[in-house]
């Protein structure tokens, strides 16, 4: 006698329970920022004062990153290096990098210019965003190879 069980039936999560339980990072960064999860998202320094980044600014930030990098071409598996010293605009690339399906390749800034080239072509990185000149020179040699920003004209007119 064959006795065939029926696979068990498998239950969606509320969308209320989705939300408490964010399946990707993108996810949890969205549910974050609705809930006003760390209003003030980050610190800058502007001059000799610190300047809070609200969650609302950020995001702001994040979705124009987004859409820069979907506007040079990036799409979704590609590779997005940064090269830069810790900042606001470091997580700016890395969330934008992350919502459109890219990956974020951190690069060292304290890494000596052959080991970031290394990286770069290991990596098969698409762009790379750098924080300032200093890091800029370590890839004078490859700007033809590769498409260079300068982090810190980010936001500027």
């Amino acid at each position: 006698m064959n006795t065939t069980v029926a696979p068990a039936p498998q239950v969606r999560p509320s969308l209320s329970e989705q939300s408490m339980n964010p399946q990707t990072l993108c996810q949890g960064y969205f549910e974050g920022c609705k809930r006003g999860i760390a209003h003030r998202r980050f610190l800058a320094k502007e001059g000799q004062t610190w300047t809070a980044i609200s969650i609302e600014k950020f995001s702001e930030q994040v979705r124009h990153f987004a859409g820069a990098l979907l506007s040079l071409g990036i799409q979704p598996g590609d590779r997005v290096a940064i090269l830069s010293y810790n900042r606001p605009e470091w997580a700016i690339a890395d969330w934008g990098t992350l919502m459109i399906g890219a990956a974020s390749v951190p690069i060292y800034s304290t890494l000596p210019a052959d080991q970031v080239e290394y990286i770069l072509r290991d990596s098969e990185s698409k762009v790379i965003f750098v924080e300032c000149d200093e890091q800029f020179r370590k890839l004078e040699k490859l700007t033809s190879q590769i498409h260079i920003v300068n982090l810190g004209t980010l936001g500027e007119s």
